[in-house]
């Protein structure tokens, strides 16, 4: 698996920022590790109600070593920013981690 993992990607922690006037705090995401892993897309979505919309939900694989969750961001070679969406999944042989598979959604527009 780990010669399938060659795309370059940065895993981007949350931490809190922030409030503004009227006491909303704000998330900063800010680039904590650089890795390799590889990056496809699942289904892509155009909405055209009120504005033009692209949602497209991407899957991300990982070597086990990894850590990323829930609250984490992750950003591709071409500057996108992908949220996570769920608990990223260890999948493992009886012997052993093989991989961390992790979803995520790009909404442009």
């Amino acid at each position: 698996m780990n010669n399938l993992l060659t795309e370059p990607v940065s895993i981007l922690k949350r931490t809190p920022g922030a409030t503004d006037d009227y006491g909303n705090g704000g998330d900063v995401f800010t680039a904590s590790s650089s890795v390799s892993g590889r990056m496809e897309q699942r289904s892509s979505e155009e909405r055209t109600q009120d504005r033009q919309t692209v949602i497209s939900d991407w899957v991300l694989y990982l070597a086990p070593t990894v850590v990323v969750d829930e609250e984490d961001r992750v950003s591709d070679r071409f500057g996108r920013i992908f949220e996570v969406v769920g608990a990223p999944a260890m999948l493992a042989s009886p012997s052993r981690d093989v991989y961390v598979e992790v979803s995520l959604r790009h909404v442009d527009g």
